[in-house]
Parts: C-alpha cells; structure tokens; sequence
C-alpha cells in the first residue's frame, strides 16, 4: 500500500508540473485550476502519458479525500477507480460542464471499487 501511495503521488505531482509549465496553460500557472468532467475525460482518454498520468493521480486524490481513507489504493485498485470514473463521465455527457472533483465522487458513490 505505501508503495502504491508514494508512486501516485509522485505521478501526480509530475503530471501536475508538466500541465502546468505546458504552453497551453503558461497563462494560469499558479492558478487554482477549476478541471471540469470533459478535462477530464480528455486525460483519461489522451494519448498522452502526462495528461493520462495526471487523471491518475488527480481521480484517486479524490477518491482518498472522499472516502476519508487517506490512502492511495495498490495500483490495480487506482487503474480500476479510473475505469469507473471513465465509463460514468462517458455515460453522463450532460453534466461534463461540472468540476471534475464532484463527478469522481458521483461516480464512486454510483460504484464503489470494492463492490
């Protein structure tokens, strides 16, 4: 479990460096980022390591603070809450507009990962 904790967390924090510094959002570095459901679902499905590295890490951040767990699940367990939080977005088009934040946790309600 630690290993699977340190290695999400550095993955997320790569990720959020380089989406970051990336030219696309050079203007709101430093900025509070409001990620929406279709961000998201654009970084789950990206072909890009990063953007795919980032929902990781920003989808089971979530899952830890919602859940009260403090912990980040083994990988196998962050691959699979990505699964859900990817096939419920893809599902609910019509609230993509949303925070993401939200919409992960609408998602692990609708569909614990240990059920």
């Amino acid at each position: 479990m630690k290993k699977g904790c340190i290695l999400a967390t550095a993955l997320f924090l790569i990720s959020t460096i380089v989406f970051a510094a990336s030219a696309q959002n050079v203007a709101t570095a430093g900025k509070t980022q409001n990620l929406t459901g279709k961000e998201l679902i654009g970084k789950i499905t990206s072909p890009k390591p990063g953007d795919r590295d980032y929902a990781l890490g920003f989808v089971t951040g979530v899952y830890c603070v919602s859940s009260g767990q403090g912990m980040v699940p083994d990988i196998a367990s962050s691959e699979k809450i990505v699964q859900i939080v990817k096939k419920y977005l893809e599902t609910h088009k019509d609230v993509l507009d949303r925070p993401a934040s939200d919409l992960v946790i609408s998602a692990l309600k609708q569909h614990p990962p240990g059920k």
